[in-house]
């Protein structure tokens, strides 16, 4: 089992292409990141095809 702390949630963010447009969610995903989220959460409400690399 991983370990996971509670530091890994300080600052989570919940956000998907419907809270964004599809053409701005990278650009604030990659700000959110440089501003210091510990932990991202992707949830698309719309089925899309969508062209982010994703690592599993």
């Amino acid at each position: 089992m991983t370990n996971i702390s509670r530091e890994m949630f300080q600052t989570y963010l919940v956000a998907g292409t419907q809270n964004t447009g599809m053409d701005d969610f990278l650009n604030i995903l990659e700000q959110a990141l440089q501003a210091g989220i510990t932990c991202f959460q992707f949830r698309e409400k719309v089925l899309v095809v969508c062209k982010i690399p994703m690592r599993f």
